[in-house]
């Protein structure tokens, strides 16, 4: 859950203690996720979150430990880090259109 919470927290890391806080109240948890806009996030740190929850697939899979509470929390991590990923792909080629355009539009000057 620290790569989940990091992600919320636009942060490469989180501890225990952050899930902790961000779990504690699920009131507050519930109106972050309503909250949250990932084109604000950073597409560095969703990134290695992204791939850090890929590379916990077969981990997560295998091992009894992981209830299915935990399981599908885990997986509304890795949809919600792909969702991330992906608006954040579209913001900076929107960027790159724009300073394209700019330059189109200098050019014709």
């Amino acid at each position: 859950m620290e790569k989940f919470v990091g992600m919320l927290r636009n942060q490469p890391s989180a501890s225990n203690i952050d899930v902790e806080l961000y779990f504690k109240d699920a009131q507050k948890l519930a109106l972050k996720l309503e909250k949250i806009d990932a084109s604000v996030l950073s597409y560095n740190v969703v990134e290695k979150h992204m791939n850090d929850l890929a590379a916990m697939r077969g981990e997560i899979s295998q091992s009894p430990k992981y209830d299915s509470l935990w399981a599908n929390l885990y997986e509304w991590s890795v949809a919600f880090s792909e969702f991330a990923f992906a608006t954040l792909r579209v913001v900076k080629v929107q960027k790159e259109i724009d300073v394209l355009q700019t330059e189109v539009h200098d050019l014709k000057i």
